[in-house]
């Protein structure tokens, strides 16, 4: 049974291997997934993290160019009281403007100009990882509004018609995302305006925001860690799932590959080796006795008067005689020897390493067994014996198998000439 065993083992083998294998496609497709996801979800929050920036620095731009507007309505230029903590803005002298008055009653006023304000709302605004904002221009009447590169190039295409520039930066190990809007020149600001050369409808200046990114990128790594973290254990379950599925899969596809094997290799009804396999495993145990040099011995068995126990009794009665026939053959066997089913009522048994002596006493307990008590079949009680053939397969004897059988059905047929119930051993003489 060794053999059919490693059979078994083999075709187990085989259907591992694909299954391992698809195993191992469903995880590498699934680990490619989840990465293409993570993927996507980082492009898609750092997407995010931009529009919401520029939408940001949008509103910022409203809101310092409404107030600017406001004043425009007014005037442009406001005077305010020059009280503590107000300061008189030096840099509009240089442009040829008066910049202090003092009225009737006393009080002192100073010119307190669009710039000047959106300077100080900004410094009143502007602390630690919040977004700033000024006001540049390329002809500044405060050296502190000079533009820096980006913004230089970006007065210069406002110039050209361009409505709105932005970029994304890192300023001192920190991304930032900067924004600039035009500031146009209109009638109102031509008061201080019109003495640097500009004119109605020119590009006078710009806002530009700075809007930090670290925090909005530090809580965008949480949510992606989130996501990865959701990510993974819904890829583990997803994985699981199919593991659970392969497997079932896998282990109902072995169960029918052995009911397979086993329909191949097992005589239905008796549960013995079916013909096929028996002379399988005859073939094999003759190319091991001629490479060892051990003995091989076969015994074959045939149910005397079968078919009068069918007519008597019927072919339900008679395949029950079968099932029991073999059983009480299969107790008379040594473990490694092979019983099976050749025929209607004949058996063969393969007795590997058994000389003459050793194949007669197999077959005279197979013999006695059969014939020592009825066969109880419900109410009925039945009585068959056997005739029994015996032959021994010399190692140094180039013999084929079919010679083999045909010298064990001889002497199986000389013990039904004799008489029946008996063991004959096969004489060479008598080929």
């Amino acid at each position: 049974m060794a053999d059919r065993t490693d059979m078994l083992s083999d075709e187990t083998s085989t259907t591992a291997n694909p299954t391992r294998r698809f195993l191992w496609r469903i995880t590498a497709l699934l680990v490619l997934t989840g990465a293409i996801a993570l993927a996507g979800a980082y492009l898609l929050s750092d997407g995010m993290i931009d529009s919401q920036a520029l939408a940001s620095a949008r509103s910022i731009a409203d809101l310092v160019a409404a107030p600017r507007s406001w004043d425009a309505l007014h005037g442009d230029v406001l005077w305010v009281t020059k009280e503590p903590g107000v300061q008189t803005n030096p840099w509009l002298a240089g442009i040829g403007l008066s910049t202090d008055a003092t009225a009737t009653d006393g009080r002192v006023f100073t010119i307190h100009d669009p710039e000047h304000m959106t300077h100080e709302i900004s410094a009143a605004l502007s602390s630690a990882g919040r977004a700033t904002f000024r006001v540049t221009s390329l002809k500044p009447v405060d050296p502190g509004d000079t533009p820096d590169a980006w913004e230089a190039r970006s007065l210069l295409s406002f110039a050209a018609g361009t409505p709105e520039a932005w970029t994304s930066a890192d300023e001192s190990g920190t991304p930032v995302l900067r924004y600039m809007r035009p500031i146009m020149t209109d009638t109102s600001c031509l008061t201080c305006h019109g003495l640097q050369g500009y004119r109605g409808g020119d590009v006078r200046g710009a806002i530009s925001v700075t809007v930090p990114l670290a925090q909005q990128q530090r809580q965008a790594l949480v949510n992606l860690g989130l996501i990865a973290g959701i990510g993974l254990v819904s890829i583990a379950l997803v994985w699981l799932s199919v593991v659970g599925l392969v497997t079932g899969m896998r282990r109902r596809l072995k169960a029918a590959q052995a009911a397979v094997v086993e329909a191949a290799t097992t005589d239905e009804l008796t549960r013995v080796a079916s013909r096929r396999q028996t002379m399988d495993r005859l073939r094999e145990e003759i190319e091991r006795s001629q490479r060892s040099g051990q003995p091989l011995s076969l015994v074959m068995a045939d149910i005397d008067h079968f078919k009068a126990v069918n007519d008597t009794y019927g072919h339900g009665i008679g395949d029950l005689v079968l099932k029991e026939v073999a059983s009480r053959m299969a107790g008379a066997l040594r473990p490694y020897d092979l019983l099976g089913r050749i025929g209607g009522e004949e058996f063969l048994v393969i007795a590997p390493d058994a000389d003459i002596d050793g194949a007669l006493a197999i077959a005279e307990r197979a013999r006695a067994l059969i014939a020592g008590d009825p066969i109880g079949i419900g109410d009925r009680s039945v009585v068959v014996t056997g005739s029994f053939g015996v032959t021994l397969i010399d190692p140094a004897e180039p013999v084929a198998l079919d010679r083999s059988l045909a010298r064990v059905d001889s002497a199986m047929y000389t013990s039904k000439e004799m008489g029946r119930d008996r063991v004959t051993v096969f004489r060479r003489e008598s080929e």
